[in-house]
This record gives C-alpha cells, sequence and structure tokens, in this order.
C-alpha cells in the first residue's frame, strides 16, 4: 500500500491492481483520505473560490457567536433590571451585524456554486475525454449503461456529495467553533458537558458509514441496470414493439426503480437513526447543564450569573442542528468517496496505447501490407485464438476479398490492421514500418473505413459527410463527394438537400441511403487504403446497385480490403482469399476459384447464387 507520507506524486493507478481496459471493476482500493486526496487536484483550479466561501462563512459564525455572547452582557448589567440603552445598542448592532451576515451567506453561496458548476464541467469533461481514448476491448466488457452511468450518475454523486460535504463543514463548523469559543470563554465547567458527546458521535458514524457506503455500492450498480434498460430500450423500440414486450420491459425497469428506491429508504432510515440518538444525547447533555447549574454552589462549582446560563445554554442549544448536520456530512462524504473511487478507477485504465512516432511523411501508404506470423485472440476470451501464425501480403494499389463463415476471422484480419485491436504475436506492416511504430493518428488518417453498420449522428447530412472535418473541405469537395456517392440522388427530393437534419443514428433515412452517406463521408477524405466490411449485405437491389457504383468510383487508385457476404460484389478482385477458422484455404481469382467445384468457394457461390436466385 502507498505510503501516505511518500514525496512521489500519488496517482490512482498506486490503487488498481489491475490497469487493464478488460478489468471488469474498476475501483480504487484505498482509504477514504486517499481517495479524497486524489479528489482534491481537481479541486485546486477552483480552491481560491472555496477559500474566500469559507472565509464569508466564518465571518457569518463569528457574528452568530458574538450575538450571544452579547446576551450575558444585557442579563449581568448588575441593575436587576434591562438596561434601555444596552437594548438599544444591542438593536443597532443586530441590524448591522444581520446585514452583514446577509451579504457574507449570498457571497459565499454563490462562489460554492460557481466552484461546483465548474468541478462538474471539470471532471465530466476528464471522464468522458478518458472514456473517448480507451481501446474497444473496454467497450467489449462494459455495457452502454455502466457508460452512461459512470458519466451522468457516479459523477453526480461524486460532486454533490463532496460539495455539500464542504459547504456543510465550513458552514456548521465553524459555527460549533465560534460557539465552543463563547461557551468556553463564560464558563469552562458548564461547557465541558460538551465533551460527553464525542464518543456518542463517533459510533453512529461509525456504524452508519460501513451502512451507507455498501447502500451506495448497490445504487450504482442498480443505476447502472436502470441506465441499460432504458439505452436498450429506446434503441430497440422496434422490437419491443413488434414483440408486444411494452409490459415486459416495463417490469424490468420497475424492478431496477423499486430496488434503488427501496435501497435509498433504507440509507435514509440509518441516517435518521443516528440523527435521533445524536439528538437524544444532546438534549440529556442540555438537562444536565440545568442540573449543574441548580446544584453549583453545593458542588463548589465557579459561580454561574444568569448571564452564563443563558449563553451557555443558548449556545448549547444552538449547537444541535450544526452537530447533526456534521454527523449526517460523514454518510453524504462516505457516498461521494465510494462513487469517487469508482470514477477514479476509471480514470486509472489504460488508455489506447499509442507509442508510434512514425508520420506520413516517413511512412508510404501507398505501399505494400503485410501480415506476419501474426496471432490473436480477444481479450474477453484470452483462451480462444482467432490467429495463429498468419501470414499474408496486401499489393499497394489492389482490390482483395475475405469470403468465408462467420467467426472465421474474416472482420479480424482488417481490426488489426487499423488497431482497433493489437495482436499478440508477429506484426502487420506498411511499407515495411510495424504499424504500432506509426502515430496511431496518422494511421488511421490513411484507412478509410465503410461497415454494414454505418453510424450517423443526429446532424445534417453535410456534417455527417464532413464529420469532425469541416474545416478542411470546401462546400464543393462535400458537394462532388455527394455526387460520386449517389447521396444526391435522394437529397434531392428533400427540402434542404444535404442541410437536412436526418436524426438519432440517421433515423429518417433508409439502409441504402445511410450507407451512401458513409460512402461519401469515405470519399470525401480520398484515403490511400480503403476497409469495406460488409458494405452491401442486407440492401435492397435499387440500394445495392447504387451502393455498388459508389464502391466502384471509391475503389480506384487505392488498395481495397473487402469482406463480402454477397460473392457477385467482389467477383472482379483481384484476389479473393477464402477463410476458415483463421486460415486461408483458397485463395485466387474469381474466374478460377468458382471451376473447383470441390473448393470452399464453390460451395459459398452456388450457396449465394441460390439465395439470390430465391
Amino acid at each position: 500500500m502507498f505510503k501516505l507520507f511518500s514525496k512521489r506524486k500519488i496517482t490512482p493507478r498506486d490503487f488498481l491492481n489491475d490497469t487493464n481496459p478488460t478489468n471488469p471493476n474498476p475501483v480504487l482500493e484505498c482509504s477514504n483520505w486517499f481517495a479524497f486526496r486524489l479528489y482534491w487536484r481537481y479541486v485546486i483550479p477552483f480552491q481560491w473560490a472555496l477559500f474566500v466561501g469559507i472565509l464569508c462563512i466564518f465571518i457569518g459564525s463569528g457574528i452568530d457567536a458574538y450575538l450571544i455572547s452579547y446576551i450575558k452582557k444585557i442579563v449581568d448589567n448588575g441593575s436587576g433590571i434591562l438596561n434601555s440603552s444596552i437594548l438599544l445598542g444591542f438593536a443597532y448592532l443586530l441590524v448591522i451585524f444581520m446585514g452583514l451576515r446577509a451579504v457574507m451567506q449570498f457571497i459565499s453561496q454563490y462562489f460554492f456554486a460557481w466552484a461546483q458548476a465548474k468541478l462538474s464541467v471539470s471532471l465530466s469533461e476528464k471522464v468522458f475525454a478518458h472514456i473517448s481514448r480507451m481501446p474497444q476491448s473496454f467497450f467489449d466488457i462494459n455495457g452502454h449503461g455502466r457508460i452512461i452511468s459512470k458519466i451522468q450518475y457516479e459523477v453526480s454523486v461524486m460532486l454533490g456529495a463532496i460539495s455539500n460535504s464542504l459547504l456543510t463543514i465550513s458552514r456548521d463548523g465553524s459555527t460549533v467553533i465560534a460557539f465552543l469559543v463563547v461557551m468556553f470563554y463564560t464558563n469552562w465547567v458548564l461547557s465541558s458537558v460538551i465533551f460527553l458527546m464525542l464518543p456518542v458521535i463517533y459510533l453512529v458514524l461509525k456504524l452508519v458509514s460501513s451502512s451507507v457506503k455498501k447502500i451506495t455500492q448497490g445504487q450504482m450498480q442498480s443505476t447502472e441496470i436502470q441506465t441499460k434498460l432504458l439505452n436498450e430500450m429506446i434503441h430497440g423500440h422496434s422490437v419491443v414493439n413488434l414483440y408486444n414486450a411494452q409490459d415486459f420491459e416495463h417490469q424490468r425497469f420497475y424492478e431496477q426503480v423499486e430496488t434503488i428506491r427501496k435501497r435509498s429508504q433504507k440509507g435514509v432510515t440509518i441516517t435518521n437513526l443516528g440523527h435521533t440518538v445524536v439528538q437524544f444525547v444532546a438534549s440529556l447533555l442540555l438537562v444536565l447543564v440545568i442540573i449543574l447549574a441548580a446544584y453549583a454552589t453545593d458542588l463548589d462549582l465557579p459561580p454561574i450569573t444568569p448571564g452564563d446560563f443563558i449563553v451557555i445554554f443558548s449556545a448549547m442549544f444552538g449547537l444541535l442542528k450544526p452537530v447533526r448536520n456534521l454527523t449526517n456530512v460523514y454518510t453524504g462524504f462516505v457516498q461521494s468517496l465510494t462513487a469517487g473511487k469508482s470514477i477514479m478507477g476509471l480514470l486509472a485504465l489504460d488508455t489506447e496505447e499509442d507509442k508510434g512516432t512514425l508520420t506520413s511523411q516517413e511512412v508510404d501508404f501507398n505501399q505494400d501490407i503485410k501480415y506476419e506470423d501474426v496471432g490473436f485472440a480477444y481479450p474477453t476470451r484470452p483462451d480462444e485464438p482467432i490467429l495463429e501464425n498468419f501470414n499474408l501480403t496486401i499489393e499497394a494499389g489492389k482490390t482483395y476479398a475475405f469470403v468465408g463463415k462467420s467467426g472465421g476471422g474474416k472482420s479480424t484480419i482488417v481490426s488489426l490492421l487499423t488497431r482497433t485491436y493489437d495482436v499478440n504475436k508477429g506484426q502487420i506492416t506498411i511499407d515495411g514500418h510495424d504499424i504500432r511504430d506509426i502515430k496511431l493518428e496518422e494511421l488511421r488518417n490513411n484507412i478509410g473505413v465503410v461497415s454494414q453498420n454505418v453510424h450517423l449522428f443526429d446532424d445534417t447530412i453535410y456534417n455527417n459527410i464532413v464529420y469532425c472535418d469541416g474545416d478542411k473541405y470546401s462546400p464543393e469537395e462535400v458537394e462532388r463527394a455527394a455526387n460520386l456517392a449517389y447521396v444526391t440522388n435522394f437529397t434531392k427530393d428533400f427540402p434542404e438537400g444535404l442541410q437536412t437534419r436526418i436524426g438519432s443514428a440517421g433515423a429518417r433515412l433508409s439502409g441504402g441511403q445511410r450507407q451512401r452517406v458513409a460512402i461519401a463521408r469515405a470519399l470525401l477524405r480520398n484515403k490511400p487504403i480503403l476497409i469495406l466490411d460488409e458494405a452491401t449485405s442486407a440492401l435492397d437491389n435499387e440500394s445495392e446497385f447504387f451502393i455498388q457504383k459508389s464502391l466502384e468510383e471509391l475503389q480506384k487508385g487505392r488498395t481495397v480490403l473487402t469482406i463480402a457476404h454477397r460473392l457477385s460484389t467482389i467477383e472482379n478482385s483481384d484476389q479473393i482469399f477464402v477463410i476458415i477458422g483463421g486460415e486461408i484455404v483458397e485463395q485466387g481469382k474469381h474466374e478460377d476459384l468458382v471451376k473447383n467445384v470441390n473448393g470452399e468457394y464453390y460451395k459459398l457461390y452456388t450457396r449465394d447464387f441460390k439465395e439470390q436466385s430465391n
């Protein structure tokens, strides 16, 4: 375990045994103190605002304490009756001090709210940026519900509880300190009674915190499931409707919401029980103060004036709420740090590795691609190798197709080229350079991908084509790419043309139209290497006609790797590879492979021909 007083800067990685992105439960194993230290680094840029807020809170608490102590001057004036001049002086002070206190309260609340909002933006952005740079294996392990829950729920719990805790500690802590100073200055004997509360508060905090930690962890898990169910219902609403599964989904969602409610209620009950115990003990102490005051002479205690008694009793009564709040703040603190350990655990995971240094000036992407003794197994199934000692040479400027049964390794081969996953053994080279030595950004800037599952954003067709590169291309270039991909064939029917918004995931477009937008996106960038992953599967004949014409335009003058389900789309490829069980079992041109009636390609081709005919 990392040492508390080590001079080395601590990081979340010090408390996470497994920083691999496939770690299914990245939660820091450290004390709350270390978790708070890690969290505080995000607060540092805004700590000046917190300092101003805390200073104003202390001034306000000092005013409250002074006004209580002034009561002694009013009562113990020596005349036995209330002095009008002293009362009027108190009235003037009350107006001035309460006005000042109101100003201090406003300033403190403003700066605390400002710091919390800034911190929320900073931490949410940090988590989002970290997730966006995680490798594919992370998303294979973690579902949408867990990831969304991290950004929305856990960050919110962490920030809310910590911010509220800081505010409560500052406000009520300063009140407790100021009132104790007044009490002990007035009569230290009676005031000493307050320390009898400390053992009770300690026991309450110890019992409550362990229960709250478990409850918070359970709530986080239930929230992940709830978010997952909501996400699946929204994305799969057509399936839900077709199977009349609305009641089924509603019941699943209700069960999670009800679980969260029960856990929340249990947490509130435990917390309130702790408050009740603290309040009851505090009430007993007030009774003890009265008894001590009554028997002060018999017990040989220092003399207690009426003013002393009123000040101490009022201060102790005024301490009830701050003490209750301070016991409650620890509960919130535990909730926050429980969520914080989960968030910090996520931030400790390794992002996508990029140790490459080579750029396009040093690597010619128009040269051959080679797979040399490549071995690979998916991180989620490390004992099930997909490729072993795989070798392949792809000559620049030619078109290659990969066919075979599902699960044979076709998509794996192209995923390794884009470094969606990294090889476990061997290497893949472009122009003789290991692709791991090439900057990841440079590598992907030179490889275009058009897949079966096109993802479009809730934006215009134009912005989906130029996605993230709007400042690099002119409207004329975008228009040309749209024409070549036959996008303008259907946008001419839209009143706003390319500026038409297409809804979430391109919901307002057909499958063929979405595919053409994706092809236009690839055409615009004109990358030297192109991957077509089932780009025409599951399309109707008319859509396939336009897509095929778009792809013919897209393939000109570049190295093309095609994964095909419909073999009619790859008949003109320079080389076709039949992949089964991660191995090349046949290769050649279409006209040669189809002549081998006993070959795997012939079987695939005849089956595809029958399906097309049917």
